[in-house]
């Protein structure tokens, strides 16, 4: 895969780029059956972000399929699908957090509640 936009793209850092690209790596897991399905997500529960007692075993769920399918439905239909899939991956990287805002934010993008 050699992208037009980049000169000397044949050279080392370029190529190194390449490599560690998302989509370049994205678009190997597609090929791949056993890593097509899996969750890329790490593991969460719902009640991770509510206090002590609170029970919901509910896990968020984002596939390489997934996201093409999302990505395919978006330029097809216009449906925000995309932004979901993105949003959970986003909010995933931010982890628990002591701070409300973002536990607020996680939690709303990964099991779509209420942002408070």
């Amino acid at each position: 895969m050699v992208s037009v936009e980049l000169p000397r793209q044949q050279s080392a850092p370029v190529v190194k780029i390449k490599k560690e690209s998302a989509c370049t790596n994205l678009a190997r897991m597609m090929q791949t059956s056993q890593y097509r399905n899996r969750n890329l997500l790490p593991v969460c529960n719902y009640e991770d972000y509510h206090d002590e007692g609170y029970d919901d075993d509910q896990t968020p769920y984002v596939t390489p399929k997934g996201i093409f399918s999302a990505l395919s439905n978006s330029l097809q239909t216009g449906s925000s699908d995309l932004d979901e899939v993105l949003e959970k991956l986003f909010a995933t990287r931010l982890q628990l957090s002591s701070n409300p805002a973002i536990e607020g934010f996680s939690a709303s993008a990964l099991f779509h509640t209420e942002n408070s």
